[in-house]
């Protein structure tokens, strides 16, 4: 029964070196894929710093075109409005010019259709 306990214990020992054996291993590889790792962050620390930098430029530049859009869009409004208040006036002074001078240009109108019947009948008369 001794016999049997010491091969059991060997066997153990046995199969405990075996699984450290390949612990062993694979934490090798896992070290080598931790150090690939590493790498490869710091490769795209080095390549985003400049790509970060640059789009904080772009961000900036977007800001100051945004700025200079709204005051070309003020602009634009002030111009409308001006143009808007200058049509206004143009059709205040229409009404104000038509209501003063449509009467005696009516009128005129008038005192030349009547010399013009007068003078119709004069010939017309004149002809009998």
């Amino acid at each position: 029964m001794e016999t049997v306990l010491i091969i059991a214990q060997i066997l153990v020992l046995l199969c405990l070196s075996t699984l450290s054996i390949y612990l062993i291993t694979i934490l090798g590889r896992m070290r080598s894929s931790l150090e690939q790792f590493e790498t490869s962050w710091r490769q795209l620390s080095e390549k985003a710093a400049p790509v970060l930098e640059n789009l904080e430029a772009i961000t900036r530049k977007v800001k100051e075109i945004s700025a200079n859009i709204d005051g070309q869009v003020e602009m634009v409004r002030e111009s409308i409005r001006s143009a808007k208040d200058i049509v206004d006036s143009v059709v205040v002074l229409e009404k104000r010019i038509q209501q003063e001078i449509e009467g005696p240009v009516m009128e005129g109108f008038s005192w030349a259709a009547a010399v013009y019947r007068g003078i119709k009948v004069f010939f017309e008369k004149l002809r009998e």
